[in-house]
């Protein structure tokens, strides 16, 4: 897992890009008997997800008079 992200406005506004599970194996395993015959498969599926988000920050202190 990762993310990269940026800070704007200081502070205010951050852009985030942010990827999951990217070597995260998915292993599938079929068997099968028939008869006298037994076959089985396997499989490996690679899994990836990604995400971009914008964040902003609305916490302004207001001043007393």
């Amino acid at each position: 897992n990762m993310y990269v992200g940026r800070n704007f406005m200081n502070n205010k506004l951050m852009i985030k890009a942010q990827l999951n599970n990217i070597l995260d194996a998915n292993a599938g395993i079929t068997r099968t008997n028939t008869g006298n015959i037994n076959t089985q498969s396997s499989t490996n599926i690679l899994g990836r997800y990604w995400m971009l988000s914008a964040i902003y920050h609305f916490d302004k202190k207001f001043k007393k008079k």
